[in-house]
């Protein structure tokens, strides 16, 4: 989900778009040899409703694989209309979802311990941890 993510730059809503509506698409292709693998997600802004003003979006090798791995060895590969992440009841995976396993992996990837700066400087590093 996280590669899937990043590679392809989609923020919540679209992510939620591709986990329900685009599985045809994340399953097809790869079985086809299709590499990078298109996404096609609806219009953005002012196109959003414009049939013509699609947004597209690509994953490569590396979303691919682990969504290959993926449905190999948690789940069966899914039928075109059914959502990509599922939990264990077979419910699709939404933002709430999303969003928690975001900050997780945001939490995790920390190289060093950071305390909270200035109010309005953000996070800032630990003069202790400084390199």
């Amino acid at each position: 989900m996280i590669l899937f993510r990043w590679q392809s730059l989609l923020d919540n809503e679209q992510l939620i778009y591709a986990n329900l509506r685009c599985s045809d698409q994340n399953v097809r292709q790869p079985k086809e040899g299709v590499h990078p693998i298109r996404i096609d997600l609806p219009g953005r802004k002012s196109t959003e409703n414009d049939t013509e003003g699609q947004f597209y979006t690509f994953i490569d090798a590396d979303a691919t694989g682990a969504l290959e791995e993926y449905f190999e060895k948690v789940r069966s590969w899914p039928q075109p209309e059914a959502p990509l992440w599922v939990y264990s009841n077979n419910c699709p995976v939404m933002k709430a979802a999303f969003e928690r396993h975001g900050l997780a992996y945001y939490a995790e990837s920390a190289e060093y311990p950071r305390q909270r700066g200035l109010r309005g400087a953000g996070w800032v590093q630990s003069s202790r941890n400084a390199r």
